[in-house]
């Protein structure tokens, strides 16, 4: 339950309280310095302001919302976990065997296409999403290249 004080001093104000305008926006407290207070996206504001808001406390910090955001980041780093291992035994680990380099550095996506052609040789089946992936970064390095134009190869 968030409490809600109309009157108050900077001494009222902690790092994660926020400051709610008159059109029910809020600003969330980001530092806190003697005098003065740092609202995120618009800077350092000193007491003057206080008359122009309402503070809204942060309320305390459970020891189950630490525990639900620790257990949600550790689901996030299990579900990539997981990716890894799929993509690491779908495409045998093509980023650490012998790499063919095509590409390189010569054009800004060099990278990427070699990684993407040292995929499809290490895969079993040839898959449509290497081939678009492929054909899209193509098509990107010619118009980095700047080459729109190809009347030169027609017979």
């Amino acid at each position: 339950m968030e409490k809600v004080l109309e009157k108050f001093t900077i001494d009222d104000v902690e790092v994660g309280d926020r400051f709610r305008s008159c059109n029910n926006v809020d600003h969330l407290v980001v530092k806190k310095t003697k005098g003065y207070i740092y609202l995120m996206g618009f800077g350092w504001k000193d007491d003057r302001i206080f008359d122009r808001y309402k503070l809204i406390k942060r309320g305390d910090k459970t020891e189950t919302q630490t525990e639900q955001q620790t257990t949600s980041i550790k689901s996030v780093l299990s579900g990539i976990d997981k990716l890894l291992e799929y993509k690491d035994r779908k495409y045998g680990n093509a980023s650490s065997k012998d790499r063919v380099i095509v590409f390189g550095n010569k054009c800004s996506f060099g990278p990427v296409l070699d990684n993407k052609l040292n995929r499809v040789a290490s895969g079993e089946e040839l898959l449509k999403n290497d081939l678009v992936d492929i054909a899209g970064y193509l098509i990107l390095t010619l118009r980095e290249k700047g080459w729109d134009d190809f009347s030169e190869f027609m017979d």
